[in-house]
């Protein structure tokens, strides 16, 4: 079974790419975020998710382990397929815990998909099964913006929890965050514009 790929990629498809490796083409369904400022010809490290079904089968790539976890974790929740537990990565991996661990299910209905029924049952069959990691990095990043005493809106709390788990510095991320325009609301157009800025300090 194919658990890790890298190689180069051929082909951009919506969602679905062509990733090229050892002279073999393989069609992979990514996040969003997975390839925003990405081109063809750029090296893509994604750890993969098989996922069968009667109807056949189709590969599933995270850029961390960790996002692949959740998504398994998510796709335990009965009724809610791939497609919807993909949705729901897009709000980030932090995002998504952190309204599970509250319970905040409106928080999960911003996912493409999951309305209201569907929110609060995912926090029922999976709030009791985080495990202690998960809960007190949740705690030590609210306590982090507690402690420099700002407040950020749920989605740019996310994008900073990400961005920060990319590798950026926790004060030049706070710093752009500051400066996003207030034309940009979407978590997607949001976060390009921070990296695209933090690639040019």
């Amino acid at each position: 079974m194919i658990s890790l790929l890298i190689g180069t990629l051929e082909l951009i498809d919506g969602t679905d790419i062509t990733l090229l490796t050892g002279g073999v083409g393989y069609t992979v369904t990514v996040q969003s975020k997975t390839i925003w400022l990405k081109s063809l010809g750029d090296t893509l490290k994604l750890w993969i998710y098989h996922h069968q079904t009667e109807a056949g089968s189709r590969l599933i790539g995270f850029e961390t382990i960790e996002d692949k976890r959740i998504f398994s974790k998510l796709l335990s929740v009965n009724g809610l397929g791939p497609k919807w537990a993909i949705a729901l990565l897009e709000l980030w991996q932090n995002e998504v815990m952190q309204a599970i661990a509250s319970g905040e299910s409106k928080r999960l209905t911003q996912a493409s998909g999951i309305g209201p029924k569907l929110a609060s049952k995912i926090i029922v069959e999976l709030r009791g099964s985080l495990d202690t990691e998960t809960l007190q990095n949740i705690t030590d990043v609210q306590k982090k913006s507690q402690k420099n005493n700002k407040v950020y809106s749920d989605i740019d709390q996310s994008i900073i929890t990400s961005l920060i788990g990319m590798g950026y510095e926790r004060k030049s991320v706070e710093s752009i965050i500051e400066q996003i325009p207030s034309t940009l609301t979407g978590v997607g157009d949001r976060t390009v514009w921070c990296i695209r800025n933090l690639h040019q300090r």
